[in-house]
């Protein structure tokens, strides 16, 4: 699904205090160019780590070379704007050369990591947008906090067989 970078629509949420960033399609040109490591590795917890709101329609296959598919989305709540990417945007970076805008590159260094109540404190002057409230948010930044603590204790459980 295409959305123009800087765009105040996404799939997933809308309005003047939306920027899209990374909705890219075979169809339409995009910006290129180098990505510091930094904000891709930041990037990269963002998207692995912070909070989303809403389901996908299910998963997209990258339309540029077929061999990626997603079904997730990343927030990045800036001072202004709250900008909304696929995951795939990490891909985009690293595959296809592509160029993010550098006002989206600069609210990925600021953002607050997730799950840090800064970061839903962050999330807080978009609460029209996401369509939440409050106390919606901040149930599901338990929920979402609880289900990171999860994943770390599986990732850390030894793998394989043992016997006692």
């Amino acid at each position: 699904m295409y959305f123009p970078d800087l765009g105040t629509e996404t799939m997933i949420a809308s309005g003047l205090k939306v920027r899209a960033v990374g909705w890219l399609s075979s169809a339409y040109p995009f910006d290129e160019g180098p990505v510091d490591d930094v904000v891709l590795a930041k990037l990269e917890t963002l998207v692995a780590d912070g909070w989303i709101h809403a389901a996908s329609a299910g998963p997209h296959l990258c339309e540029l070379c077929s061999k990626v598919r997603s079904a997730s989305n990343v927030l990045v709540p800036s001072a202004d704007f709250l900008y909304v990417a696929p995951a795939m945007v990490v891909h985009y970076i690293r595959d296809h050369g592509y160029g993010p805008p550098g006002a989206f590159q600069r609210a990925v260094l600021r953002c607050p990591a997730p799950p840090s109540d800064a970061y839903f404190a962050a999330l807080d002057p978009f609460l029209d947008v996401l369509s939440t409230t409050p106390e919606e948010l901040a149930g599901a930044a338990r929920s979402h906090r609880e289900r990171l603590s999860e994943r770390a204790k599986q990732a850390a459980r030894p793998k394989g067989m043992f016997w006692d």
